[in-house]
């Protein structure tokens, strides 16, 4: 199943793909949509910035300025002015990478990583100056800040931002369907509304297993009933999680969500193919690089043994 995604202007939706499908996560500042912020991001903010254009406008006041660049590196990304590497830190790493542009004072465009600290598309004193308010050269050779670089990757549908997918996540989303006000956040298909649409994406698109599987192992068969019949809200008004029979999202565990598990997915047929994700699949290009990486590592280790028991053998032969 393929997801219509719409771009916001303050955050470009990126895209994860799961098999055949793909779902769009809105990260703010990621003006270029490959799923991160980078030093590419802050180059578009400053051409937006030099031309006037106001689409970016992250903190929402109508205008592009230097409060939005603030926001993009101390606020958003966690780091400092003048951290032209992005590692998070501030430090001689980052004079040497300016200045090896040789673009200080010479009048030619520069980006961040060339030393354009305040967005003026130029190296000069002038961004030094920049650097030396207080979220800027203040903190020169002194480590990051708590928590490091924040480039806004994460795993979709992790609400709880533990790194991975989990029961609690779809609690959360749960709340959030029931919630008055919208909250992008958890608008997964990005169609305006967070509903039953965002907690199908997120089981059956994301985490590869069925409505009903209330013991998160992967398939929907009957040890989940044992599981939520032992919490025994079944139609007592109480609140509900996903372990405790709420299965459609309501918050409450009634005949409803058992409409909604049986008529969106199999029941005692075993887990989907792929098993249970709750972390996004290692991509295929990485997994050969690692194997090969193993394989000629072991070829090394092989040829250093032949070697050295070849030598032996001639010096005491």
């Amino acid at each position: 199943m393929f997801l219509t995604k719409r771009f916001l202007a303050i955050a470009v939706v990126s895209a994860q793909a799961f098999g055949s499908r793909a779902l769009a996560e809105i990260i703010p500042g990621d003006f270029n949509g490959n799923g991160m912020r980078d030093t590419a991001d802050l180059d578009l903010l400053a051409e937006g910035m030099v031309s006037g254009d106001n689409s970016l406008d992250l903190n929402g006041d109508g205008s592009l300025n230097d409060r939005d660049r603030i926001y993009w590196v101390q606020d958003l990304s966690n780091t400092f002015f003048g951290d032209s590497n992005l590692d998070g830190k501030l430090d001689s790493a980052d004079m040497v990478l300016v200045f090896s542009a040789s673009k200080f004072e010479t009048s030619e465009r520069a980006t961040w990583a060339e030393g354009d600290w305040n967005g003026d598309l130029r190296f000069d004193s002038s961004d030094f100056l920049a650097g030396t308010n207080p979220w800027g050269l203040v903190g020169f050779e002194q480590g990051e800040r708590n928590g490091g670089f924040q480039s806004g990757k994460r795993v979709i549908g992790d609400f709880n931002m533990n790194g991975k997918r989990d029961v609690d996540d779809l609690d959360r989303l749960a709340v959030a369907m029931q919630s008055r006000k919208y909250d992008s956040f958890f608008d997964l298909d990005r169609d305006g509304s967070v509903n039953l649409t965002d907690r199908l994406l997120w089981v059956v698109d994301l985490t590869n297993t069925s409505m009903g599987d209330s013991n998160f192992n992967g398939e929907f068969n009957s040890s989940d009933f044992v599981t939520v019949f032992a919490a025994a809200k079944y139609d007592t008004g109480q609140q509900a999680g996903w372990s405790e029979g709420d299965w459609n999202g309501d918050l409450l565990f009634n005949s409803g969500d058992f409409v909604c598990a049986f008529s969106c997915g199999p029941y005692e047929q075993g887990s989907r193919d792929g098993g249970l994700m709750v972390v996004p699949e290692p991509r295929l290009l990485s997994f050969a690089c690692l194997v090969l990486s193993v394989i000629l590592v072991r070829n090394f280790q092989r040829a250093n043994v032949v070697t050295t028991r070849g030598k032996s053998h001639r010096a005491y032969g």
